[in-house]
């Protein structure tokens, strides 16, 4: 994430800034759980069984996780299922097409359904044959199959911690910036993903074609606008494209792993990218992971600049950069917010209010997500866990110009409706930091669980709050990349159509 000079200064001065981790936390075991609801990250998934019409029908469900309906009678069964539940076609659940669920749909003998249900789900009422069950988790065996889940916090961990060990300095022109560009590109083709590398190609080829776009003589090239862009073609209407999600794997200079500005965005564009690929779509999916943001949103810029043909193809777009250090993390009192802009936005109000109707129609949507398709609270111990605002109007209503420094600015200026998700508030006084040695992983995990009364200097008080730690930032994350997978299957099956633009012409080039 790009932040202006004085902003920088500032957050660099409240990182440094911190409490001290409490010894004692083994004393308070009501610290985490006062007042503090949780959606289920779907570790567990609750098994039922039932006899209907003289048969036996079958039902798994878990949280934002893949169930089964399962027809184990000798006749056919029709059944419903609640609103906002998702088919999918595949004959496991973990590949073929997604559908939203009709009021009922008719299920043979020995057939099994599998869907998606909703991130919060707890209580299910299922239709079998014309009588109606409410299943609930509350006292229900569970078994573990957390393979089930749709997109995984979890996952996304262990990338963080890959790139920590493999993949420190990608500071452009250090040698980890090259390899890391190998192993992103290979890690989406092992996805099945088209995958451009570009400007240059990873055949040792070092000649550069058109690597210079006007209004960029003199800056850094090739390395720093290097970009991994990969694309899934649809199966009805390529020429359209949802880009689902993209982040910056670039690092400024004396950074060693940059986990949260921004590892934390490749690591969820990559999982995301792994979770839809098994699937197919109407049209084209795509992701990208940017190179040179941090000197100026060179790769974005470039990538942008260098493919007229795409802009009017695609959809919308979701940049992820500074990501997960918010709600369901901290576990400690405070909640930091999600923060949701959209645009393009024009100068329009304070408070993060926007009069663009492009952005009204993009945060209107975001917020359904949010309440109707997830079921997430609004406000935690009375503190707002979701705030939306229009990009230009954030501007103007205290993040300093922060929600215009990053991968989504030449989408829009493009023309091109996009989202930016930036959990920014984790870097206030106390919190965690970036552009320096303290941005990583084990920070981020410290910053989850004991919130601003984080001692960076300081190991966990016990391998429970590492645990704790560990968990709240998977859900975190989870959370975040909730918004861009759905958004990208409602997008394709219709259920949402992103606001057209008037023109989409190349992006200008934004001050250094």
């Amino acid at each position: 994430m790009r932040i202006l000079a004085p902003v920088a200064l500032a957050l660099l001065v409240a990182a440094s800034a911190s409490g001290c981790l409490n010894s004692g936390s083994g004393d308070e075991p009501d610290r985490f759980t006062a007042g503090y609801p949780r959606y289920e990250p779907a570790n567990d998934l609750y098994h039922f069984e039932f006899g209907v019409q003289g048969g036996l029908f079958h039902f798994d469900f878990a949280p934002g996780a893949i169930g089964k309906a399962w027809n184990k009678g000798d006749g056919p069964l029709s059944v419903g299922l609640p609103d906002k539940f998702l088919l999918i076609s595949g004959d496991n659940g973990t590949s073929g097409s997604f559908s939203v669920a009709p009021a009922s749909f008719e299920l043979q003998p020995g057939v099994k359904q599998f869907f998606l249900a909703p991130p919060s789900a707890q209580d299910v009422t299922v239709s079998v044959a014309g009588e109606s069950f409410t299943l609930s988790p509350a006292g229900i065996a569970a078994y573990q199959e957390s393979e089930t889940q749709i997109v995984s916090g979890e996952n996304a961990y262990v990338l963080e911690e890959y790139q920590e060990a493999n993949f420190p300095h990608r500071t452009p022109g250090m040698p980890n910036y090259g390899l890391s560009i190998t192993y992103f590109a290979q890690y989406f083709r092992d996805l099945g993903y088209d995958v451009d590398v570009d400007p240059y190609n990873l055949q040792g080829q070092t000649d550069v074609i058109g690597c210079v776009p006007v209004g960029l003589e003199g800056q850094l090239c090739p390395e720093s606008m290097a970009n991994i862009v990969a694309m899934k073609p649809g199966t009805e209407d390529p020429s359209k494209v949802i880009f689902v999600a993209g982040g910056h794997y670039d690092m400024v200079p004396g950074t060693t792993h940059a986990a949260f500005d921004d590892t934390s965005g490749v690591v969820t564009t990559m999982e995301l990218a792994r979770a839809l690929a098994p699937y197919d779509f109407r049209y084209t999916i795509a992701f990208g992971l940017w190179g040179g943001e941090e000197d100026g949103i060179l790769g974005s810029q470039f990538w942008v600049q260098s493919n007229p043909e795409m802009r009017a193809r695609i959809l919308s777009y979701w940049n992820l950069d500074v990501v997960g250090m918010s709600w369901p993390a901290p576990l400690s009192p405070q909640i930091d917010p999600i923060v949701i802009s959209a645009g393009p936005d024009v100068p329009s109000g304070m408070g993060g209010a926007t009069g663009d109707p492009i952005s009204q129609d993009l945060l209107g949507w975001a917020q359904t997500l949010q309440q109707d398709w997830f079921g997430f609270p609004e406000e935690v111990n009375g503190t707002d866990v979701f705030y939306y605002e229009g990009i230009a109007s954030g501007q103007a209503s205290g993040y300093a110009a922060v929600n215009a420094q990053s991968d989504h600015t030449p989408f829009m200026a493009a023309g091109i409706p996009a989202y930016f998700i930036f959990n920014g508030d984790a870097l206030g006084q106390g919190g965690v930091g970036i552009h320096n040695e303290k941005d990583t992983l084990a920070n981020l995990t410290k910053y989850s669980v004991y919130g601003t009364d984080t001692d960076f200097d300081a190991d966990f008080s016990s391998i429970e709050d590492f645990e704790l730690g560990r968990q709240a930032l998977a859900d975190s994350w989870e959370t975040v990349m909730l918004f861009p997978f759905y958004h990208a299957v409602l997008t394709d099956l219709g259920v949402y159509v992103p606001p057209a633009t008037a023109a989409r012409v190349p992006a200008g080039i934004p001050p250094a």
